[in-house]
């Protein structure tokens, strides 16, 4: 190119090829722009890589990187080998992390004891063991047979959260004595479970995989408590926990036989205390021809944490039986509740139940009476205006002699027009105290 002065505008010069020796010199003597910066910057950049390895493999980049994962406070591994793991572990330089994040390959028979001491070694003030995760060191065993370490304690340890592995919780808390939070998800071939801590403050337990046989629980700091099981034919509940503000509590009973009068099977209860409001809450099917019953369902309540409660709800799926006499029977296990609600599913209205079906064994229910001196607020869902239901509704008025409050939610095919529906209304007018609402759903 020509100026106008005459001269002419020399072309730059092309870079010489990579390999060549001065293209090398001349990378070498370029500024590290990035390698300068502070050292805690620098962390920051290898922890947003979210992986050790490729932290590790950022080294190669400059010579200043080389070593530098072994600081970050939070190190993440994918598919690693146990063995191999341990020797990695053991170059971190840091004496406590906030994020040890592990994935191991999934190998059955597995030991990992000697793993978990290693991960003591870096102190981490919180430690999960599950499929994915962990200010905390995350342990996902997918399944392997996990043994505490036979020495050594997680003293820093304040939270511990374990998924999908098999491990007995009885021999690993005294490992851990300061430990706050302790969260178990899918609890797998082991049925007890023993909680004792001196300083635990919230507990997670889910163990419906397998039966669960015994349940032992000392916690004197235990303030929340989560717990979601499949409880077995021979279970027992040990419950210490004196100053427990919330509960939710509940099992299954696919191995149990639990039932009344051969044809009433629970399939689940659940407990759940907070806000002051301690409920208890019973699902409850029809089922002809049920083996005889293992358990009694007053039995069955008599295994949550608090048999004092002041909220009954019942869920019955009546299957068109007759359900007075089932519940007169529950009122009677608990008559002191203060709140009472019941629904109704009919799956098969219309169907006749069989000769002396066991649902018409106890016809004398309509003319009791149960002393539910306490109870206040009702509510009945699914009513339909037929004649067990009115003679239902006139034991719980005649019974609850403090009633404040009855709702009672009708089908919403169910007409005004219905003459089971203008007794209920007429019945409840005779209560003047009471203040009634009916509603369609």
């Amino acid at each position: 190119m020509q100026l106008r002065s005459g001269r002419r505008l020399a072309s730059p010069r092309p870079p010489p090829p990579q390999g060549d020796r001065h293209y090398r010199r001349h990378l070498r003597g370029a500024e590290d722009r990035i390698s300068s910066l502070p050292e805690d910057l620098l962390l920051q950049v290898l922890a947003r890589l979210k992986s050790a390895a490729e932290a590790a493999r950022a080294g190669a980049v400059s010579r200043p990187w080389r070593g530098l994962w072994t600081e970050l406070p939070e190190l993440t591994f994918f598919c690693v080998k146990p063995r191999l793991l341990e020797a990695v572990l053991a170059q971190v330089t840091r004496p406590r992390l906030d994020l040890l994040d592990i994935t191991l390959v999934p190998k059955r028979g597995t030991q990992v004891s000697s793993l978990l001491r290693a991960a003591a070694r870096l102190a981490p003030q919180k430690l999960i063991v599950l499929h994915h995760a962990t200010t905390s060191l995350a342990l996902d065993f997918m399944g392997f047979h996990l043994s505490p370490p036979p020495s050594g304690e997680f003293t820093a340890l304040r939270s511990l959260t374990l998924e999908t592995c098999c491990i007995d919780i009885g021999a690993l808390l005294p490992l851990c004595p300061c430990l706050r939070v302790l969260n178990v998800y899918d609890l797998i071939q082991f049925d007890t479970v023993k909680v004792h801590s001196a300083l635990l403050e919230e507990l997670s337990l889910k163990a419906t995989n397998n039966d669960i046989r015994r349940i032992d629980i000392a916690a004197p700091m235990l303030k929340e408590v989560t717990v979601a099981v499949d409880i077995a034919k021979d279970f027992s509940l040990s419950f210490s926990a004196p100053v427990v503000k919330i509960i939710e509590w509940d099992c299954e009973c696919t191995y149990l036989n639990v039932g009344l009068n051969t044809m009433w099977k629970p399939n689940n209860i659940h407990e759940r205390k907070k806000h002051g409001f301690h409920v208890v809450s019973l699902n409850i099917a029809a089922h002809l021809d049920l083996p005889d019953a293992e358990w009694s369902i007053q039995l069955l309540i008599a295994q949550l944490p608090s048999t004092v409660f002041s909220v009954m709800e019942l869920d019955l799926k009546t299957e068109g039986h007759a359900f007075g006499s089932l519940l007169l029977h529950l009122l009677w296990i608990r008559p002191v509740i203060q709140s009472l609600k019941v629904v109704l599913a009919r799956d098969k209205v219309g169907v006749p139940c069989p000769v002396d079906c066991p649902c018409e064994q106890h016809s004398n229910w309509r003319s009791e009476t149960v002393p539910l001196t306490n109870l206040e607020v009702v509510e009945i869902q699914g009513f339909q205006g037929e004649d067990e239901e009115v003679d239902f509704l006139k034991l719980i008025l005649r019974s609850a002699t403090v009633l404040r409050r009855l709702t009672i939610r009708n089908p919403s095919d169910v007409s005004p027009s219905n003459s089971g529906y203008k007794k209920m209304c007429s019945i409840m007018k005779e209560y003047p105290d009471v203040e009634y609402h009916v509603h369609s759903i």
